[in-house]
């Protein structure tokens, strides 16, 4: 029963063992950490080519350091992450047996997971009222710019923190399936809410109710395939959406 819940906590492999194959490797969380750290570096440079235009609402971490420090503060910031993913890929290749090459393969899986999921809106984007194609007044490469940062910040806040503290959590009073069941409920439904945070867009019914379905299928995917495919697949799902449907119309 444990094992289970450690299953659908999301990825919780002993630090112990090394994960083996591609589905063990990719979705331990030691090896999605890293495997992240390329869309989190794409998207600060992002922030510093937009002056902080495509700030995502839930990067708490930038808009500290921009309040305190400036744009100093947000450089040391890139320049930390880059060593420590430097010195992270050396450590996890020699304990974790953690093989680089499996990010060719992750981003793959995740168009396949984020096409699926594209596909839904194909059908369903001109019957919901208030759910746009886009921000208004942003360029095709600033839109790729809030996608990725939409996919690293908001899985980071949503499924690896929210998501996991909630079904810990819940799981000291109830069943297993209960704990997990209301953990995605809840974070799903502050997922869809924190899209009507600011003047952007206002409350619709269906809006809501399609993004509260897509915070649980994000949860599922941090579930059983890990962090890294979670990112991956918001941040490509995001793309199609934002940049690739405006293009063809």
């Amino acid at each position: 029963m444990k094992k289970d819940l450690d299953l659908q906590l999301g990825p919780t492999e002993s630090a112990k063992k090394k994960p083996e194959g591609y589905f063990e490797q990719s979705a331990d969380l030691l090896n999605s950490l890293i495997l992240v750290l390329p869309l989190l570096l794409i998207y600060e440079l992002g922030l510093l080519l937009t002056g902080g235009e495509t700030l995502n609402g839930v990067d708490f971490i930038t808009v500290f350091l921009a309040r305190n420090w400036g744009l100093q503060g947000i450089l040391i910031f890139n320049g930390l992450l880059l060593v420590a993913g430097g010195v992270g890929v050396y450590v996890l290749k020699s304990e974790r047996g953690f093989d680089p090459r499996i990010v060719v393969p992750v981003i793959l899986e995740s168009t396949v997971y984020a096409l699926f999921l594209g596909s839904a809106i194909l059908l369903v984007m001109s019957n919901i009222p208030g759910l746009s194609a886009g921000p208004a007044g942003y360029g095709l490469l600033e839109r790729v710019f809030l996608s990725i940062g939409a996919g690293v910040n908001e899985e980071l806040v949503f499924r690896l923190g929210l998501y996991t503290a909630l079904a810990w959590s819940f799981a000291k009073f109830t069943s297993e399936g209960a704990a997990i069941a209301g953990a995605v409920v809840v974070s799903s439904v502050l997922f869809s809410l924190v899209h009507y945070v600011g003047p952007t867009e206002s409350f619709e019914v269906h809006s809501f109710v399609y993004r509260f379905l897509a915070g649980g299928i994000f949860c599922g995917l941090f579930c059983f395939r890990g962090f890294a495919v979670a990112v991956y697949t918001h941040a490509i799902y995001d793309i199609y959406v934002m940049v690739v449907l405006p293009l063809t119309g």
